[in-house]
């Protein structure tokens, strides 16, 4: 539920609903193994940059867990088997088996890397969960993160911004909000602008990022067609050791 434009550089709340004002919570996607895994994870980080991440061995369970969950589906191994052939980074033509792919997919999305302190971050953590640097959100391009944080009163969505989805007559839409993340601190942190593809399954966003990232433009935009919308992926890399890491990706209008 849009409702009314953020303004820019203002913290003014403009809508009185929330953006998620529904959500159908006897869907199958919520019994989903994926669904379940990832949301064990969302409680696994630090969310201000600049402190190291560590984990314990039950969030490296969790972790564990999630990406046999993901692996385990059909649009997983379709990405398995078009890396295979088209990928572009050197790590998918090492590829032979799926338990390969998914040592990539914990080397690009869960291994931790220096965004400003060693360790104290990684791709799962920026694009999925979310991240705070000096005051303002960065990241968080989930839209099961955004509603979870919403539903417990943490997020306040203050309208939209930048473009959006033209089609809503179907149960996923891109959209472009500005909204404001409370922690436990007195300050008021605000993501000016986050695109999110409201309604998606966790493992299709996994798939579709992993693909861009893999087999696209690692570093800037890669066009795509997501039912009648033309869309961009945008990624940026993190160099570490092993291979560039996901420094942030999104899909955008």
């Amino acid at each position: 539920h849009l409702q009314s434009k953020g303004r820019y550089n203002s913290i003014q709340d403009r809508c009185s609903d929330p953006l998620f004002s529904y959500v159908n919570k006897s869907h199958p996607f919520w019994s989903s193994n994926v669904t379940k895994a990832f949301i064990n994870l969302l409680d696994n980080y630090e969310r201000e940059t600049g402190k190291t991440e560590s984990f314990s061995n039950t969030e490296k369970r969790e972790m564990s867990v999630f990406m046999d969950a993901f692996c385990a589906t059909d649009i997983a191994r379709f990405v398995f088997n078009y890396l295979k052939i088209h990928g572009k980074d050197r790590r998918t033509k090492r590829m032979r088996s799926m338990n390969d792919f998914k040592n990539i997919i914990y080397d690009i999305w869960f291994a931790p890397y220096r965004r400003f302190r060693r360790n104290d971050s990684s791709g799962f953590e920026h694009v999925f969960v979310g991240e705070e640097k000096k005051g303002q959100i960065i990241g968080l391009h989930n839209w099961l993160q955004f509603y979870l944080e919403e539903k417990k009163g943490n997020v306040n969505y203050l309208g939209w911004a930048g473009k959006q989805d033209r089609d809503y007559s179907d149960d996923c839409n891109i959209v472009s909000v500005k909204f404001t993340w409370d922690d436990d601190d007195e300050a008021v942190e605000t993501k000016p602008i986050s695109t999110m593809l409201c309604g998606s399954t966790v493992e299709f966003e996994i798939a579709i990022l992993t693909l861009t990232f893999l087999g696209g433009d690692q570093n800037g935009d890669t066009p795509c067609i997501l039912g009648s919308e033309r869309c961009k992926i945008t990624c940026h890399p993190q160099r570490a050791m092993g291979g560039p890491k996901i420094g942030t990706a999104y899909i955008e209008i």
